[in-house]
């Protein structure tokens, strides 16, 4: 499987090109698949259909592209309260 290289300023981590629902899930730390799928309905993460032209379903990934940027673009917290 490929894995996209990922480097931020203190570590360096491999993803899959392309995650499933549940490794998005465990990659943010969400307890529910529907918490993923809302995101991608709001338009909030990038989701593709590998499924394949005629499938009659559908079969999403989120690069790991999208992903990142998803993670980049959150609010920043300042003061957090324990």
């Amino acid at each position: 499987m490929k894995r996209a290289k990922t480097k931020t300023a203190d570590t360096q981590f491999q993803l899959p090109l392309l995650l499933t629902i549940p490794q998005v899930c465990e990659q943010l730390g969400l307890d529910s698949r529907d918490a993923v799928y809302d995101r991608i309905r709001d338009g909030l993460l990038e989701a593709v259909d590998v499924a394949g032209e005629g499938s009659t379903r559908t079969l999403l990934r989120v690069p790991a592209a999208a992903l990142l940027a998803y993670v980049a673009n959150l609010p920043r917290v300042h003061n957090p309260t324990p």
